[in-house]
């Protein structure tokens, strides 16, 4: 059972509302990943096991970032402004970590034959999807936060760039960082 003061934070509210507009927004349903859910940590683990692989059948993540503390400088830390205050500060930044990891065509059989230019291109078709996914789940958070009413109202949204990972044990990840402003209603 989840503690009802963890449920009405925003930040678990908008891990999974991202999580929720990954998911339906996604372009291809041929290519949507196999599993959506949330992570803890920097670095999101590829999973794989005796009986699954996570990164074969697709992640769909969300993790949480950072946590800071920023008003005037929004989405900069209020380094300055807080060393200097009295009052504590009058919002948090915080940052979620928003990605989608994936297989690479690898060696198909143990003769070592090579993936084809037909493998390569449904990869990058999922590549593209992603990229699409991701910037439809940028959009969708925006819109959600626009609509929010009592503690978000008035809060930013700062979108991050798209990064492409390197191909690690056969998996690539693609993510996005986005921080959200948020009250600080715990001071």
């Amino acid at each position: 059972m989840t503690d009802p003061v963890i449920l009405n934070d925003p930040a678990y509210e908008f891990a999974y509302q991202a999580l929720s507009c990954l998911q339906v927004n996604y372009p291809v349903s041929g290519f949507i990943p196999g599993e959506f859910c949330v992570r803890v940590g920097t670095t999101v683990t590829y999973d794989v096991d005796m009986f699954r692989d996570q990164c074969c059948t697709g992640l769909g993540y969300v993790a949480l970032g950072d946590t800071y503390p920023t008003s005037e400088s929004f989405p900069e830390a209020d380094i300055v402004r807080q060393a200097r205050a009295v009052c504590p500060p009058v919002t948090w930044g915080q940052q979620l970590k928003v990605g989608i990891i994936r297989c690479i065509p690898t060696v198909l059989d143990d003769l070592g034959t090579m993936p084809s230019c037909d493998d390569w291109e449904t990869a990058f078709q999922k590549g593209v999807a992603d990229i699409i996914a991701l910037r439809r789940m940028s959009c969708c958070l925006r819109t959600w936060l626009t609509g929010q009413t009592g503690n978000l109202l008035g809060m930013s949204l700062v979108i991050e760039r798209q990064l492409q990972g390197t191909p690690q044990g056969g998996c690539v990840e693609r993510s996005v960082t986005l921080t959200l402003q948020q009250p600080n209603c715990d001071c």
